[in-house]
C-alpha cells in the first residue's frame, strides 16, 4: 500500500487571473501522478497588497506556505521582488523559507539579478518552449525545491549521529580533508578532498548519477593536533 502523500501548500500571486487556474489544475494534476511524493493545496492572489495578507494569515495560524510563485511585475514594476525579499527577512528571523519560484513575462538582467539575490529559488519566463509549457517548468521547478528541502532535513537528522558515532574513525581516515557524505542505501563517504575543488572533481560521477537537487552533506574534518604542531 502506498503511503500518503504530504500535502504542500502553494501560493500563485499574479495580476493576471488567467495563470491562476492553470497553474492550480496543474498543481493538482502533479500531485496525482504516482511518481509525485506531494499533493497541493493552492491559494491566488492578485495583488502584491493580496499577497501579503495570506502570507500574514498562514503565519498567524502558525504555518506558511510551502511554495510561492511571484510574478514580477504586480501592483508597481518590482512588487514581486518586494515580496521576495520580505519572504527572506522573515527566514533570517526563524521562519521556514518556502521555495520562491519568480514567475514574469518581462525578465530582464536586473530582476534576475534581485531575484537571485533575494534567494528565490528559480527564475521562470511565462513562454512555452519546444514540448514544455511554462506552467509545467513552474511546477517541476517547485516539486524539485521541495524535494530539496525535505533532503536537507533528512541528512540534518540522520548525519549528525551517524558521524558521532563514527567520529574516531573519520579523523583517522581523513584527517583535514573534506568528505561528502550520502543516506542511501545507508550513511556512508561517497567522495574525499584536499580542498573544494578536489572534491569536486571526484564527486563528478556520483552527480551524473543523481538528480541537481540532491545534493550530499559536506564536512570538514579538522587536522590532527599533532599534525598541526609539526607544522608549527
Amino acid at each position: 500500500m502506498a503511503l500518503p502523500k504530504e500535502l504542500k501548500t502553494v501560493l500563485v500571486v499574479d495580476d493576471d487571473v488567467g495563470w491562476h487556474g492553470v497553474l492550480r489544475d496543474e498543481f493538482e494534476s502533479r500531485g496525482e501522478h504516482g511518481d509525485c511524493p506531494y499533493r497541493f493545496q493552492v491559494d491566488v492572489a492578485s495583488s502584491s497588497s493580496e499577497c501579503v495578507r495570506r502570507i500574514r494569515s498562514k503565519h498567524a495560524q502558525g504555518h506558511g506556505y510551502d511554495v510561492v510563485v511571484l510574478d514580477v511585475r504586480l501592483d508597481d514594476a518590482v512588487g514581486g521582488l518586494k515580496t521576495a525579499y520580505a519572504l527572506g527577512l522573515a527566514a533570517q528571523l526563524g521562519r521556514q523559507r518556502p521555495v520562491v519560484i519568480m514567475f514574469t513575462g518581462y525578465p530582464t538582467y536586473e530582476s534576475c539579478v534581485r531575484a537571485v539575490r533575494s534567494g528565490a529559488w528559480d527564475y521562470i519566463v511565462k513562454t512555452d518552449t519546444v514540448g514544455r509549457l511554462a506552467l509545467e517548468v513552474v511546477v517541476d521547478s517547485a516539486v524539485e525545491g521541495l524535494c530539496g528541502l525535505d533532503l536537507q532535513q533528512e541528512l540534518a537528522q540522520r548525519i549528525p549521529a551517524w558521524f558521532g558515532a563514527h567520529s574516531s574513525d573519520m579523523q583517522l581516515r581523513y584527517c583535514g580533508q573534506l568528505v561528502a557524505i550520502w543516506w542511501q542505501p545507508e550513511v556512508h563517504v561517497i567522495a574525499s578532498g584536499k580542498d573544494a575543488f578536489e572534491l569536486e572533481e571526484r564527486l563528478e560521477s556520483w552527480r551524473a548519477l543523481h538528480e541537481p537537487w540532491e545534493k550530499p552533506f559536506i564536512v570538514q574534518i579538522p587536522p590532527s593536533e599533532s599534525g598541526s604542531q609539526t607544522e608549527g
